[in-house]
């Protein structure tokens, strides 16, 4: 009742805000980025074996729904439809398809607010998808919760190619940044770090990494101050413009704080980046973003908060051989592979979110936790309140 009174408090204009900062804050509206720690387990839990969605066609084994209390598991909020996989060749027992957004069984992403609550029920179609992942020792509640995003950027360098080479068989590709390339991130914040992190990952099986330089673009020195302590090498590199800078303005930034230093290190020019994530900013961001790709053969991976209208030279495609990339939503398969890097020691997911909050909270002051734009931002919402006392 409180929230429908605010909202017809609103005057039209800001009505007509409301949907678009919702798009762009939805996630912490509606907590999909979820851990959950078993409490309690229903007695017919170890019969669903018969898989559905990522699982689809698959008998669960029983040590997967071999749910205990105390066990954590990170758990896939797009529940959706897999695509077969289309191989010409027949699958292998760990081939799954691809996630098929738009026929969902059922997206907790959009539909429950599991990230206020106490305690949340999982449902059968939850368990029976295979969207319970658990959580391996050693990784704290709050990088688990990173896995879901970490796993969306992973999926969009996995689908973005480089043409290194031709043979008999034609094109030879890499998957991700350009090797030995440079890379640009613009943005500051957790993803903005991740795509740094994972433009210099060197992976013996996931091979999206391995850029020569990384070019980071944030507005102030305590934003680079902040990305500087949690990705600390040689290799990265910042550019500082100040909000709202004119994309003339930031080109120019890019010459002084960059292609010069450039130069003096490589001996040669400068002339644009192999690869640029984009990780803040609006539809805007991604016509900047490909004024700063090299001349032929660059990508843009626009990741997030790039919705919206924008006028572009489109010889930008057609001569530049530039390919624009996005992601929503990752597929189950892929958060299995970030705890894989993970236990390789290849990914890092420390030091990427911010403040954790309480329920309290956030209750007393919502705009505090939905205005905190350094570092993602958490709920813990067991915390500091009393244990739920279960029903015998």
């Amino acid at each position: 009742m409180a929230l429908r009174s605010a909202l017809a408090q609103l005057d039209e204009e800001e009505k007509a805000c409301l949907w678009p900062f919702l798009r762009r804050h939805w996630g912490r509206v509606l907590g999909h980025e979820m851990v959950v720690t078993v409490e309690r387990v229903g007695s017919k839990v170890d019969t669903l074996r018969q898989g559905i969605g990522y699982l689809e066609g698959q008998t669960l084994g029983s040590e997967y729904v071999d749910f205990r209390p105390g066990r954590r598991y990170v758990v896939q909020t797009r529940i959706a439809r897999y695509w077969p996989p289309r191989l010409r060749e027949a699958a292998s027992s760990d081939t799954r398809g691809i996630q098929l957004l738009g026929h969902n069984i059922t997206d907790l992403a959009m539909e429950m607010n599991a990230g206020y609550v106490q305690a949340v029920r999982l449902t059968t179609q939850i368990i029976q998808s295979g969207s319970l992942i658990a959580v391996p020792d050693g990784l704290d509640d709050v990088e688990a919760a990173m896995v879901e995003p970490a796993a969306c950027l992973l999926d969009c360098l996995e689908r973005t190619a480089h043409e290194v080479g031709q043979n008999d068989d034609g094109v030879i590709l890499k998957k991700g940044v350009m090797r030995d390339g440079v890379t640009a991130v613009i943005g500051s914040g957790s993803m903005a770090i991740l795509a740094g992190r994972y433009a210099l990952m060197d992976d013996e099986r996931i091979d999206v990494g391995g850029a020569r330089e990384v070019v980071f673009f944030v507005r102030s020195e305590r934003k680079r101050a902040l990305v500087r302590e949690r990705v600390d090498s040689d290799s990265v590199f910042f550019v500082i413009s100040e909000r709202d800078a004119s994309d003339e303005t930031v080109l120019r930034n890019l010459r002084e704080q960059y292609a010069s230093s450039y130069r003096e290190r490589w001996g040669r020019t400068f002339e644009g980046f192999d690869d640029v994530i984009v990780c803040a900013g609006g539809a805007d961001t991604v016509r900047l973003a490909h004024k700063m790709l090299t001349h032929t053969g660059g990508r843009v991976m626009a990741f997030a908060g790039t919705r919206g209208p924008i006028e572009m030279e489109s010889g930008l495609w057609h001569y530049g051989n530039a390919g624009t990339i996005g992601t929503s939503g990752c597929n189950t398969k892929m958060m299995e592979i970030v705890l894989g890097l993970l236990a390789r020691g290849s990914m890092c997911l420390k030091g990427l979110t911010g403040r954790v909050y309480t329920l309290k909270e956030v209750g007393e002051n919502p705009e505090v936790f939905f205005c905190d734009n350094y570092l993602r931002p958490a709920i813990a919402p067991n915390r500091g309140i009393p244990p739920i006392e279960w029903a015998t």
